[in-house]
């Protein structure tokens, strides 16, 4: 039965035309998207030949496959492990949020896979998580190789530091030297 809407879900979107508002392609200033037309003499509101397709009741999807994926599985979308653990193998199928991180997606394919659920939004998940995986060791170089390099340009800022102090205590040594000469002739 479900299959069955399916198929007739995609037989029916295939057909269905992507809805505008009526002169959105005459004006810059309006948007493209859906408003119903009221006006009074629309042509389009008449459902006359030549004009643009309205919303109507016959577009819409099966009421068994409504809100349902391509596979016929319930949604959910994923942000934390919590989400995951409330999934269902044969009910649900997992969309990561949008705002999540690549360290917490890694963490949350991981409990995906042992679930054994399908992601949405991600096609490959094991190229997907290679990828993230050489990403993240790219990241750690680079962040160990800044740290050398500013634990380095400290070390010889103290360096040069400490040649100017012994320079300018060089310089106070003798003069205090010379001082005690002076004062010992007179």
């Amino acid at each position: 039965m479900i299959k069955d809407s399916l198929i007739l879900r995609k037989r029916i979107k295939a057909k269905k035309p992507h809805f505008v508002m009526q002169d959105a392609h005459k004006l810059k200033c309006i948007k493209i998207r859906w408003r119903r037309p009221r006006g009074i003499d629309s042509k389009m509101r008449l459902y006359l030949k030549g004009y643009r397709k309205s919303v109507e009741p016959g577009y819409k999807s099966p009421r068994e496959v409504k809100g349902l994926d391509s596979t016929g599985l319930a949604p959910i979308l994923a942000y934390s492990e919590r989400d995951i653990e409330k999934a269902d193998k044969n009910k649900n199928s997992i969309i990561l949020g949008g705002k999540v991180g690549a360290r917490k997606k890694l963490l949350l394919l991981d409990a995906i896979k042992k679930k054994g659920l399908r992601v949405i939004n991600i096609k490959d998940t094991e190229k997907y998580l290679s990828e993230i995986k050489e990403e993240m060791k790219k990241r750690k170089e680079t962040k160990e190789k800044k740290k050398k390099e500013i634990k380095e340009s400290k070390e010889k800022a103290e360096k040069k530091d400490e040649k100017k102090i012994s320079e300018d205590e060089k310089s106070k040594l003798e003069k205090a030297e010379k001082d005690k000469i002076l004062t010992k002739k007179e």
